[in-house]
């Protein structure tokens, strides 16, 4: 049994009847093959049935999908269920880019990484914060409000800058920057 490039915990084996996985994807493909050839297989998603390689749409929160393997051999029949709870999280709203005037984040910036220091001497610099598509930035220096592409003033010693990532449908991206200033 396969869902699109999910892992199931444990591993897929035949005896194992129940698996877990998460993702953050909207669907994947489900795929499921029995080895006997006279054996039926049933898939379902949330209890609708659907085909070996059809798309499973996730609902956020947990998914159950269920595959009922039924064989007849010699007039006995076997039946099993395999069943994977598949948990849709929410992605993070991410920045694309993050600069702070000509300083050097520590470390580069990564839209996966979320926790920067740097050092100036300076005692402004102009912080830019460009977010995907349709999501909305919010800077704030210690607790002042700075606008993308505006200069924030630094104290003496560090200076928190938290940039919160606001997106519909998607769980809040907070960034942190400690400015030290010397």
């Amino acid at each position: 049994m396969a869902l699109g490039s999910l892992t199931l915990d444990p591993i897929f084996n035949k005896n194992t009847t129940e698996y877990t996985t998460s993702t953050t994807n909207a669907s994947d493909s489900v795929t499921a093959e029995c080895e006997d050839e006279t054996a039926t297989l049933e898939l379902k998603v949330n209890g609708s049935e659907i085909e070996s390689g059809d798309e499973a749409g996730w609902n956020e929160g947990e998914n159950i999908v269920t595959a009922h393997v039924t064989d007849e051999q010699e007039g006995q029949i076997a039946e099993k269920t395999y069943t994977v709870t598949v948990t849709k999280e929410l992605a993070t709203a991410k920045l694309s880019a993050l600069t702070i005037g000509s300083l050097v984040l520590d470390p580069e910036f990564d839209e996966d990484v979320f926790e920067y220091a740097t050092t100036t001497s300076n005692s402004t610099n102009k912080i830019t914060a460009t977010a995907e598509d349709g999501a909305t930035v919010t800077i704030l220096n210690g607790e002042t409000p700075v606008e993308s592409g505006e200069s924030a003033t630094w104290e003496d010693g560090a200076n928190t800058v938290t940039i919160t990532v606001e997106k519909e449908g998607y769980e809040d991206g907070v960034y942190t920057v400690v400015v030290t200033k010397e």
